[in-house]
């Protein structure tokens, strides 16, 4: 045999054995699959990982948002019966002058005095209320505190008051009066305050649900 025979046998029989172009095709599936499988895997893994990261911040966002809102009903009822409580504080000098030109008698004017002194459980519970959620109203602390320390204060005022009518030991009559002035200063500069808290509470966790802020 010849070279050219030998060379044109190798040819035909390289002719016989090549694959088709499905076989190709084929071949080509089989080498890729496992490739295609891996990064599908990676695809999916990731959309999972994100789906679980996104839920999460929702279910966070939305815990934050309902205890925002309990937190704000909680510390708003607190000062709505602050400012109930103001009431009787802020009659305290009419009845004062009512008793000084002999119009109420000394019965009355302590039992409406002693009626005030349930102003200060008032005023504690904001401070109560406030601590139970500082995570969430921190930013209300200034104003928190001075309604507790302005409601301390007015606490030893109605104190000293009552102590004057009941035994007048350690009190002059000058002392009271200006006692008495304290108390209905502070009382109507409370009074501001605690309005002016409601608002800022309710802008805060309400205003972007209705849509408009208070003023």
């Amino acid at each position: 045999m010849t070279p050219e025979q030998l060379l044109d046998v190798l040819r035909q029989y390289h002719d016989l054995w090549k694959p088709s172009g499905l076989t190709l095709i084929f071949q080509w599936i089989s080498v890729l699959s496992p490739i295609f499988m891996l990064i599908s895997i990676i695809v999916v893994y990731g959309n999972v990982n994100r789906t679980i990261k996104k839920t999460k911040e929702n279910d966070i966002e939305k815990f934050k948002r309902e205890l925002g809102w309990k937190s704000a009903e909680e510390i708003i009822e607190a000062i709505t019966k602050v400012k109930e409580s103001y009431h009787d504080l802020l009659a305290i000098k009419e009845i004062w002058r009512m008793f000084l030109e002999s119009k109420v008698d000394l019965n009355s004017i302590l039992a409406h005095l002693r009626k005030c002194e349930g102003q200060f459980e008032t005023t504690a519970m904001i401070a109560i209320q406030y601590k139970k959620r500082e995570i969430v109203l921190k930013e209300f602390d200034p104003q928190v505190q001075f309604v507790y320390e302005k409601g301390s204060f007015m606490a030893t005022d109605l104190s000293e008051l009552i102590g004057y009518l009941t035994d007048k030991a350690g009190y002059t009559d000058e002392h009271i009066s200006t006692v008495v002035d304290r108390i209905d200063k502070n009382g109507k500069e409370m009074t501001l305050h605690l309005n002016k808290l409601l608002r800022d509470v309710q802008n805060k966790f309400l205003s972007e649900y209705y849509g408009e802020e208070l003023i």
